[in-house]
């Protein structure tokens, strides 16, 4: 049902200035997922501990690199989307894959996904 897939999901939006919304707030049971607009391919990194917050026992197109949890490329018109996390705070950021190798911060989108009550945790 169309009505399920959007009420279980909230997206984020990447282009090549920005993430809409930067922010995005999950109520328990949601997930997240990125649609690309950019010209460039896309890669959404999260620290590695996230993957201990995570509420799934198996990834799909994201993997464990060099201490941190990668999404395959995302290209224009594609997306990618995350499993359940438990309630609290998720830093993540979106970048090139060139810009990876360089770790060059000004091709990086700085984004944030909070489950839930996170100043109950």
């Amino acid at each position: 049902s169309p009505d399920y897939k959007m009420t279980n999901h909230r997206v984020v939006l990447i282009t090549d200035q920005s993430l809409n919304p930067r922010v995005v707030t999950l109520d328990e049971g949601q997930l997240v997922a990125w649609i690309s607009y950019s010209a460039s391919e896309s890669v959404v990194v999260f620290e590695r501990e996230v993957a201990r917050d995570m509420i799934c026992h198996s990834l799909v197109n994201f993997s464990l690199k060099d201490d941190e949890l990668r999404s395959a490329p995302i290209h224009a018109g594609e997306f990618a989307s995350f499993c359940q996390l438990k309630p609290g705070r998720y830093r993540y950021k979106v970048v090139r894959p060139q810009a990876l190798e360089r770790d060059d911060a000004r091709r990086r989108l700085d984004g944030e996904i909070i489950v839930g009550n996170p100043s109950k945790k």
